[in-house]
């Protein structure tokens, strides 16, 4: 499956289209990093929004965050 993956991203690339990969906080990255490492895409961390502290804005800055994350990986 990892290997599909990666082949299918390789693909992809052939043809010149942007791509950008994700992985979120707190979890295990290891795959993310595999095809990080096999295809030169970087691996930007999301915040899933749940964990953290408990505050009435917690869930906004989260999405602010990601937001910026966002933004940040698909204008490259």
């Amino acid at each position: 499956e990892l290997v599909e993956t990666i082949n299918l991203i390789k693909e992809v690339q052939e043809k010149g289209v942007p791509l950008a990969l994700f992985a979120e906080l707190n979890y295990a990255s290891s795959a993310a990093e595999v095809i990080a490492k096999e295809t030169g895409l970087t691996v930007h961390q999301l915040d899933p929004a749940v964990t953290g502290i408990l505050d009435k804005d917690a869930y906004l800055r989260a999405m602010e965050y990601n937001t910026t994350i966002l933004k940040e990986a698909l204008t490259r």
